[in-house]
């Protein structure tokens, strides 16, 4: 009977450690949220010390209005989203800036980064994502500016492969007053990885197996009993 009362307790205290290891284990927030300490982290990924830089020139949105997201879109790929509601936008013959920075975290060297975007307006106006990559020793491994109205992605190489990175971006919309307003709506980056392979987080799992043994045990005392 004690056995059995120590493997319902010990059950219990695994789902619980799980379920706050998977409360810790975020994969989206607001940016405000992130600059104000929160981190980000899936597949041994952590996305962390986010700052706003210099500050946002825009009147909206603000950086609570921007939504991350994280996810694991391949094997070898890891991706971080910045979605905007409202859109990053500018009316006539105006411009605004919104930067912000952040440190990932990575369990194998990191290579190449694709940066999409959806940008829309006039040729003539600017719908650009500037974004500067480096190691945490100060290292530079990529500089990228593009102007995002025309093309809707761009993939570039790493100097050299790095697991810790620093990047700094910022989404600039200037408005040159013909045609259509410029605008965007999200800023997406997949890091392409080297040699990892995506497996499941098995923390919860392993808590459960541990508190599942004493009953198991218990189980099996009880059948012998009854032979």
């Amino acid at each position: 009977m004690h056995l059995r009362k120590l493997g319902l307790s010990l059950l219990a205290a695994g789902l619980l450690l799980g379920s706050l290891a998977g409360a810790r284990a975020q994969t989206s927030d607001t940016l405000q949220n992130l600059i104000n300490g929160n981190s980000l982290s899936i597949n041994g990924y952590t996305f962390d010390n986010f700052s706003a830089g210099s500050g946002s020139t825009f009147p909206s949105p603000l950086y609570s209005d921007i939504m991350v997201n994280v996810f694991s879109s391949s094997a070898n790929q890891v991706g971080i989203r910045f979605d905007a509601n409202p859109a990053w936008t500018a009316p006539n013959q105006q411009g605004f800036t919104m930067p912000w920075e952040f440190d990932l975290h990575a369990p194998v060297g990191l290579s190449t980064v694709t940066l999409t975007s959806d940008a829309s307006g006039d040729p003539t106006s600017d719908a650009d994502v500037h974004k500067r990559i480096s190691d945490l020793n100060g290292s530079g491994l990529l500089a990228i500016a593009d102007n995002f109205i025309g093309h809707t992605s761009d993939t570039q190489n790493f100097a050299h492969s790095a697991s810790d990175l620093h990047i700094l971006e910022h989404v600039d919309v200037a408005n040159s007053g013909v045609g259509t307003a410029p605008s965007v709506s999200f800023v997406q980056q997949d890091f392409a990885q080297q040699g990892f392979t995506v497996t499941p987080e098995g923390n919860s799992l392993a808590m459960i197996g541990l508190g599942a043994l004493p009953l198991i045990g218990f189980g099996v005392r009880r059948l012998r009993r009854r032979k």
